[in-house]
């Protein structure tokens, strides 16, 4: 576009419409090139510099890039301080929260979603497009506060959402957030259905990346019902996806899954090299970093020698505490909390992991006792591995 002369806002269109092409086919450094050129040269109150923020935001987090999605969260919070606010910007900002959430960035989150929840009050950003960002960040919200249930029926009601907005491919992608959501519960049959659905629908869509996010989560459900060879090849296949497409993010998300199937196979050597893998991928204290390194753990667990268990247990102890400092910072902390016991069991600290134990419990009961429906309580309790493993006989 720039090589035909165009300029101002229609340099920022084409730049935006070739980022945003990326978003959803892979190409998290071609997305932040394009989205950057249209957020230079877009006029400073135009609709097309707000969605650019919202492209560069999504990019920086796909690249691992914090301080570049900090900055796009601060300029979206900017713009809801002005008056008067578009649907535009409210979208823009809900976007960016999701993005902000999913690399542990809290107190962006939170500042963006007081901001949010005052506009609401006043009636600001009710339209369609609007209401689904916001719906979709709730659901987000949801997930990282341990509550699976309201995660799985907000992605539900945020596709519907998407789809009344006429935004099919953001619908298939909230679709597809609902399958991972009941896997987190423990629902594998019915997450594998729902995820299978997902992939064949972002692949009738031609969304190459969405198809790589629901393969992630795909495999390892497919792992926790047994089809581990299927599980693998799954996985492995979202590993070149978004290798190919420059998402640190998701490569180091989808290598830490595939160590968990390797392990679950019987590999922990494998399963202990991806995990090493994708800990290098992010900054440590990263969510998928925790993640990688108690998948890391678990491998050197299974490995048995004394050095492993030293290892696992100072990898596990850094992991229990960033858990406890952070509690909303990591989307999957039964898997944390049950790593972390057994590595205090497998060093001989059984006072220290007895009261870990009592403590995980506890939690999980706590959050157990927060779902509404007693099939996805029953399933929560016993249908995932890492809640099963840590009620033991007591997962009623």
């Amino acid at each position: 576009a720039a090589a035909c002369g165009a300029q101002g806002d229609s340099l920022a269109r084409a730049m935006l419409a070739k980022a945003e092409a990326h978003s959803w086919s892979g190409g998290a450094g071609a997305q932040l090139d394009a989205a950057q050129v249209a957020a230079e040269v877009a006029g400073a109150d135009a609709d097309w510099r707000l969605r650019a923020t919202g492209l560069v935001a999504n990019a920086a987090a796909r690249l691992g890039e914090t301080t570049l999605l900090l900055a796009s969260a601060d300029r979206a919070l900017a713009v809801l301080g002005r008056n008067p606010v578009s649907d535009a910007a409210v979208a823009v900002a809900a976007h960016v929260g999701v993005n902000c959430l999913q690399v542990g960035q809290s107190s962006a989150v939170a500042a963006l979603c007081e901001a949010l929840d005052a506009l609401s009050r006043d009636g600001v950003g009710r339209g369609p497009q609007c209401r689904a960002r916001v719906m979709h960040l709730s659901a987000i919200r949801s997930l990282y506060g341990g509550d699976h249930e309201p995660y799985l029926h907000g992605c539900e009601d945020a596709a519907d959402a998407f789809l009344e907005a006429g935004d099919p491919r953001r619908a298939a992608d909230a679709r597809a957030a609902a399958g991972y959501a009941l896997m987190l519960l423990g629902a594998n049959d019915e997450a594998v259905a729902a995820l299978r659905a997902s992939c064949a629908e972002a692949s009738r869509l031609g969304l190459a990346n969405l198809v790589a996010g629901a393969q992630q989560n795909l495999g390892l459900a497919l792992a926790r019902i047994g089809a581990l060879s299927e599980a693998e090849q799954v996985e492995r296949a979202a590993v070149v996806a978004f290798v190919a497409g420059g998402d640190r993010r998701m490569e180091a998300a989808s290598r830490e899954y595939l160590a968990r199937i390797l392990l679950l196979a019987g590999r922990p050597a494998e399963a202990e090299a991806e995990a090493r893998h994708a800990g290098t991928l992010l900054a440590p204290s990263h969510p998928v970093s925790v993640l990688a390194s108690m998948s890391l753990a678990d491998a050197l667990l299974a490995r048995g020698d004394s050095a492993a268990r030293a290892e696992a247990l100072t990898l596990a102890q850094a992991a229990y505490a960033l858990l406890q400092a952070s509690p909303d910072g990591v989307e999957e902390a039964a898997f944390v909390r049950r790593v972390y016991l057994h590595a205090l069991e497998a060093s001989g600290q059984h006072d220290a992991a007895r009261v870990a134990r009592d403590e995980a419990r506890a939690w999980v009961l706590a959050r157990a006792g927060r779902i509404a429906g007693e099939h996805y309580r029953h399933t929560f309790l016993r249908g995932d591995p890492d809640n099963a493993g840590i009620m033991g006989d007591r997962a009623v």
